[in-house]
């Protein structure tokens, strides 16, 4: 019921039914949370989940990351150099969940015994936003960006830097939630940051375009130089 309730804070927002089936998977701390690759034959994705015991948030916290990755059908994006920005998008994804479901569950919870958790579910969001804000920028994101770009296309699993952009995106996310339709349009392009946002403007329907151009915006690509 709680890894349920986590993914319908967003397949609340999509057009489309969410039908895939999730096989979840508790494994050893050492080994990282991770939404495996479906293949050919398999029916459901299997997850893998590392919390233990009665952390209730950092189950939640660690399957809507991986919800994400299901959601956005990442077969197709695998071993993409712009999986950096899929990765934020996975991680903004676990910071959404969890703060819908603070605010909800503190008059709404699956169960009445559950409203008490609602605080714990905020403050481990904003326990792991404030591990975030303390890699500031020191330039604009642009020029962020443009100084760091290059390493994240490399490896995109640069938590830090991830987190950056994560920060800058959720707004966006949590005031167009319908947005989480255009992350199952993420394109398979290879080319650099200006272009994966027009490629991905492209891949849209109309309904979902002025999202993808927000996404732009926050990230300084429309309006201005997109690296001063």
């Amino acid at each position: 019921m709680l890894l349920e309730n986590a993914a319908s804070q967003i397949v609340r927002e999509l057009r489309d039914p969410f039908d895939e089936t999730i096989r979840v998977v508790n494994v050893a701390v050492q080994e990282p949370p991770r939404a495996l690759y479906r293949g050919p034959h398999d029916v459901a994705y299997t997850v893998n989940l590392t919390a233990k015991d009665r952390h209730w948030a950092q189950f939640a916290y660690q399957f809507a990351h991986e919800f994400c990755h299901v959601l956005s059908g990442h077969e197709r994006l695998r071993d993409n150099p712009n999986n950096w920005l899929h990765e934020a998008i996975c991680e903004l994804g676990s910071l959404f969940v969890l703060r819908r479901m603070g605010k909800r569950w503190d008059s709404e919870a699956p169960y009445p015994n559950w409203i008490s958790y609602s605080q714990s579910l905020t403050d481990y969001a904003v326990s792991v936003m404030e591990k975030y804000r303390r890699c500031p920028l020191k330039a604009t994101l642009g020029a962020w960006l443009s100084a760091n770009e290059e390493a994240m296309r490399s490896c995109p699993y640069l938590r830090d830097k991830n987190g950056v952009v994560a920060l800058r995106l959720l707004p966006v996310f949590e005031e167009y939630p319908h947005g989480w339709n255009a992350v199952r349009m993420l394109p398979p392009s290879t080319g650099r940051a200006v272009e994966y946002i027009e490629a991905w403007k492209a891949s849209v329907g109309d309904a979902d375009r002025s999202f993808v151009e927000h996404i732009g915006t926050a990230l300084t690509f429309y309006g201005r130089n997109p690296w001063t």
